[in-house]
């Protein structure tokens, strides 16, 4: 086995970050999907702008009628049984 060369770490390391960075990118975009389907921009919207605690914030996305129904059912869609023909 051959001693790795500075140029051959240093493009290991470039490459590992690159693939940190995809990893990162991927989840900073599941968050913001999830932010908007479970309703949060519009339960801080409703409280035009003042802090809310993460208590206040579940309390108040509870409550919100859109949330129970439109986010839940994004959320957790109802799986059709698939019947086999024969």
């Amino acid at each position: 086995m051959a001693q790795p060369t500075a140029d051959n770490v240093e493009e290991e390391q470039q490459a590992q970050v690159l693939v940190w960075n995809h990893i990162f990118q991927f989840i900073s975009s599941m968050s913001l999907k999830s932010v908007v389907e479970l309703g949060i921009p519009d339960v801080l919207h409703r409280n035009e702008g003042r802090p809310i605690p993460p208590t206040g914030l579940t309390t108040y996305a509870a409550s919100c009628a859109c949330w129970s129904s439109q986010a839940a059912s994004k959320m957790y869609p109802k799986k059709e049984k698939k019947r086999s023909t024969y």
